[in-house]
């Protein structure tokens, strides 16, 4: 006989802190120590997600012309937004008569 028992009004499940970052997500290396000061074009892609280190999460990344992954914690790293074609190129309308 299998006996169940209602969840308790107030009672909480363990939840897992959230990842900034995810798979194929483009980030770049904060300086710092250990991390001297990045280029603005070394963007790196995140690869893998691995277990926290501390309290920081780790990410597996990669930089497309190097033929190695890095491991990075997420405190050490930020994302990048890359524009697609046509992006922000609109020409700026004025509130103005014409």
């Amino acid at each position: 006989m299998t006996t169940s028992f209602p969840a308790r009004a107030g009672a909480s499940r363990f939840s897992e802190p959230m990842r900034r970052f995810s798979i194929g997500q483009s980030v770049r290396l904060l300086s710092g120590y250990g991390n001297p000061a990045q280029k603005l074009d070394d963007v790196y892609r995140i690869t893998g997600l691995m277990p926290a280190l501390g309290a920081s999460f780790q990410y597996r990344l990669r930089q497309d012309s190097e033929a190695f992954e890095r491991v990075a914690t997420e405190d050490s790293l930020d994302l990048v937004r890359i524009e697609e074609p046509g992006e922000g190129t609109s020409p700026a309308r004025s509130g103005g008569r014409t």
